[in-house]
């Protein structure tokens, strides 16, 4: 049986669709390989209730797993409103909305990459965090519209 050994922009593709397949809300992923040691990409989800985080939390493991990415430590329970699963060079960060909002990692890595993701799960186009902020916040919606 031959092991396949995922590069760590593929966990954060997987991780992506998996979030998505279990109604991930305001998906973000930041290259931080410039900014920092600790892993290659975040991503960063979001979900109304705790119920729903521990369900993209569960999809995340089995998907990664199944794709053949090295078993992940996870610290939060399934009822949490915070779990972070870390595949090493890949950590999957998903919050209740309001524990987002409040902890706000995209300010606190704002000197890391933003990563576009297109509607096939890749991440094509990338650019500074802030400067991608700086563009949605200019056309007055205040909010993200990357999909």
């Amino acid at each position: 049986m031959q092991v396949k050994i995922l590069t760590s922009r593929q966990k954060a593709e997987l991780a992506v669709k998996a979030c998505y397949d279990k109604k991930a809300e305001d998906l973000i992923v930041l290259d931080v390989r410039k900014v920092s040691d600790i892993a290659d990409y975040f991503v960063i989800a979001s979900a109304g209730s705790a119920k729903r985080i521990g369900s993209i939390a569960d999809n995340l493991e089995f998907e990664l797993k199944a794709a053949g990415a090295r078993s992940s430590r996870r610290e939060g329970e399934s009822n949490s409103l915070w779990v972070i699963l870390d595949f090493n060079d890949c950590i999957v960060h998903i919050f209740h909305n309001e524990v987002r909002k409040f902890y706000n990692l995209e300010r606190l890595w704002r000197d890391a990459k933003i990563v576009k993701i297109n509607d096939r799960f890749k991440a094509p186009a990338e650019g500074k965090l802030h400067e991608a902020k700086r563009r949605h916040s200019s056309k007055g919606s205040g909010k993200r519209t990357q999909k």
